[in-house]
């Protein structure tokens, strides 16, 4: 069996990128996430959709994930952050795991409250994070995501962190998780 796969998760602005970053950086895992996979593909077809500021079609993006997948080495444990995010990418991520023999280990969800994602996305300026914006995002969140994450915890992978506090209380949180758990 090939080295396993922690997903993250958690509501818009909740850190999972920087988090799921530092804990790779940390244990020499590889860190993939769909938004950077999609940024730094060659592909012509994400290449036009991304410069038109339009969604990347879900077999192209599927595609790219898929080869992403493919090109870590199996004795190497892959971090991926904001995917799958609806029951369909959730399916076709455990087939495609499974063709490369690997399996999901565990699912971390950062939590936390609105009024913090709010804050949060405030802070970081993005035009994508206003306030219409920000309600829309959490109502996928609700709809989309938590469905997700209610299936990992019917298979007893989820784990719940407090994403409040810095961003280094926050690593530390997720530090000592996996530390108790090799």
């Amino acid at each position: 069996m090939a080295a396993g796969v922690i997903l993250f998760t958690g509501p818009t602005g909740a850190g999972k990128s920087l988090q799921a970053e530092r804990l790779a950086r940390k244990y020499g895992w590889v860190h993939l996430s769909s938004g950077v996979v999609l940024r730094s593909s060659t592909d012509p077809r994400v290449v036009s959709a991304l410069e038109s500021g339009e969604l990347v079609d879900s077999s192209v993006a599927d595609d790219v994930i898929r080869t992403a997948l493919r090109d870590v080495a199996s004795n190497e444990v892959i971090v991926f952050d904001g995917f799958p995010r609806r029951q369909d990418e959730a399916d076709w991520f455990e087939a495609q795991l499974g063709q490369l023999d690997r399996k999901i280990t565990r699912v971390v969800v950062l939590s936390i409250p609105l009024e913090e994602s709010q804050r949060r996305l405030q802070a970081r300026g993005r035009s994508d994070d206003g306030g219409a914006q920000q309600a829309e995002k959490w109502a996928w969140y609700a709809n989309d995501v938590l469905p997700v994450i209610h299936g990992y915890e019917k298979q007893g992978l989820v784990v719940q962190v407090d994403g409040m506090g810095t961003p280094d209380e926050v690593t530390s949180r997720l530090e000592q998780l996996f530390a108790n758990a090799h």
